[in-house]
């Protein structure tokens, strides 16, 4: 198993720009959101942009019809709590630890200036 790059995005509230930068730039794989950030996602699928997204970790289960939506664009989507009991039973793994090139946290700005920014 690899290391685990974290985006944290402090809120839903970014704007089309920000969110379109911060996918572009970062290839995300797998998102771990709460459900409010689903439907920006979705238009971002819509619109063919965000094609490497995989998986969606929905942080919480407020509006379960964003779930089939997804998978229709073949993204797995798993609910967070169900994610916690799985791994449960696999607390052997063994993890890669980092390395000194390894990156593990990449944190955007809102973009209020402009795109948003990576530091």
């Amino acid at each position: 198993m690899n290391s685990i790059t974290l985006v944290p995005l402090y809120d839903s509230s970014f704007n089309d720009d920000s969110v379109d930068e911060f996918l572009k730039l970062t290839k995300l794989t797998t998102l771990c959101i709460e459900s409010t950030f689903c439907l920006k996602i979705l238009n971002y699928l819509k619109q063919g942009k965000a094609n490497h997204l995989e998986n969606i970790i929905l942080l919480d289960s407020e509006n379960e019809d964003y779930i089939f939506i997804l998978i229709g664009y073949k993204i797995n989507v798993f609910k967070y709590p169900n994610l916690l009991n799985a791994g449960a039973k696999y607390i052997s793994i063994k993890f890669n630890y980092p390395n000194p090139d390894t990156i593990l946290t990449l944190g955007f700005t809102s973009g209020t200036t402009g795109l948003s920014k990576a530091a």
